[in-house]
């Protein structure tokens, strides 16, 4: 199916550009909701020591991902600038999360195994996730139709995310809860994140082709850092994306101990995926319009502070709670998610437009990486905590779990993303490009484009 239109996206484009959010979410979300455990309760390594080296990895990822972001820029193949790295890159990817969730056996050197294996994967998920997130700035200028990506690219991504809660306990139960069982399920996930990166290539071919975008004037590595944190829209907007991710992730790797430990019912995880996958269908397509009511900045905030439901039920209710308040607080913290995120996510072409209008030069895959290292860095803090928190409190995968360990467990699920929150409120707060702002800045940018083209 052809674009409609010159300008325009045709639904084909904006469907197959959702399916990289499918792939994007697939793996980042099952390796942070169940990577940490895996490590500590199927290969024996110490939570505190993975957590710490998963926090330190993100220093790698402070210069390996403005040098992919830089390296995509300036791509220019036959396949385009972005796809090559979407294609090539999600095989690479596939292999990776494989041997994330492989235990080798190796005794005391399992823990080398998994720190070369998270390096890898930083250098992999890299390359993709910056690469397709950059042709929703490429592929559209138009803020209504960006939404309309990103609307597509949050309910693939959703659907994706409740599928790793319905799926992934029963098959690595049938498969007798194992390292075995975990395998499967992770060969079965990359296959599906694999095709549908291939899938999203596909769909933006008419968009990213030789040629087709004008590489950015060359920086040096230092000259990018300078655009970068010189960047207040950049740096604002990327600590509240990470601030957001670091309080809902620090939720996601603490759950798994949660579910087996204090609510001691681990099938509460595939009931509320259940719940939170039709709250999906039935919320997503309204996203667009939430954003549009209230702009991002206002959409973004209310959604943190929704997301907060669970962790402040949890705080009142304690260890007590019933199935039922349990999938209904995850339910409603769902719900925050999924408003946070669109906002959070809808101001990344925001900030690409606003390095073009404040520097004069378009670095779609360079800004995307900065927003991305954030987002890592979020994601990775989150198992530092955790695994700090559980380990002070003398936490051993399989013992004896005392009321240090619960009372542990229980502050990684209430007042530690609570607080997280409220920080990332006040960077939201300072965030420059109102809706006002950014109508003014797409008019100008517009007016020069043409001009160039004269």
């Amino acid at each position: 199916m052809g674009e409609k239109k010159q300008g325009s996206l045709s639904k084909t484009a904006i469907i197959s550009y959702g399916f990289g959010g499918a792939a994007t979410t697939l793996i980042m979300a099952f390796k942070n909701r169940f990577a940490m455990n895996f490590m500590t309760d199927i290969a024996g390594v110490s939570a505190a020591v993975i957590g710490t080296w998963m926090m330190l990895i993100t220093i790698f990822d402070a210069i390996n991902d403005p040098i992919i972001g830089g390296m995509a820029d300036r791509t220019n193949t036959k396949w385009g600038k972005y796809r090559p790295w979407m294609i090539f890159g999600s095989v690479a990817l596939a292999v990776v999360i494989v041997m994330q969730f492989t235990n080798p056996n190796l005794g005391n050197a399992n823990l080398i195994y998994f720190i070369i294996v998270m390096v890898l994967f930083s250098i992999t998920f890299t390359s993709v996730q910056v690469s397709w997130q950059a042709l929703n700035s490429v592929m559209a200028t138009d803020p209504n139709e960006r939404n309309r990506l990103l609307a597509s690219r949050q309910f693939l991504g959703l659907v994706a995310s409740n599928a790793i809660g319905i799926f992934t306990i029963p098959v690595v139960t049938y498969f007798g809860g194992g390292a075995k069982g975990w395998q499967i399920i992770t060969i079965i996930f990359a296959l599906v994140a694999m095709s549908s990166m291939w899938f999203a290539a596909w769909g933006a071919r008419t968009k990213d082709y030789k040629n087709s975008i004008p590489n950015p004037q060359k920086m040096s590595f230092r000259g990018n850092l300078k655009l970068i944190l010189n960047n207040k829209a950049a740096v604002l907007g990327g600590l509240s994306l990470a601030g957001f991710q670091l309080a809902r992730n620090v939720l996601s790797a603490a759950d798994m101990y949660y579910y087996k430990y204090v609510a001691e019912d681990v099938s509460i995880i595939a009931a509320a995926a259940s719940f939170t996958l039709i709250l999906n269908f039935a919320c997503v397509p309204f996203m667009p319009k939430i954003v549009r009511m209230f702009g991002k900045k206002k959409a973004a905030a209310i959604g943190l502070l929704v997301h907060m439901f669970r962790p402040i039920v949890t705080m009142f209710l304690g260890t007590g709670m019933s199935r039922n308040i349990i999938i209904m607080a995850v339910v409603m913290t769902f719900l925050g998610n999924m408003i946070s995120n669109f906002a959070l996510l809808a101001m990344i072409p925001d900030c690409t437009d606003y390095t073009e209008y404040k520097y004069g030069t378009n670095c779609a895959a360079l800004i995307n990486s900065a927003m991305t290292f954030l987002q890592k860095f979020g994601q990775a803090f989150s198992t530092f905590i955790v695994g700090l928190v559980l380990s002070g409190a003398g936490y051993a995968a399989d013992a004896t779990i005392s009321g240090q360990v619960v009372d542990a467990i229980m502050a990684n699920i209430t007042f530690i993303p609570m607080i997280i929150t409220a920080v990332t409120l006040v960077f939201l707060y300072f965030y420059p490009i109102t809706e006002a702002y950014g109508r003014k800045m797409r008019e100008e940018l517009t007016v020069r484009r043409q001009q160039k083209k004269a």
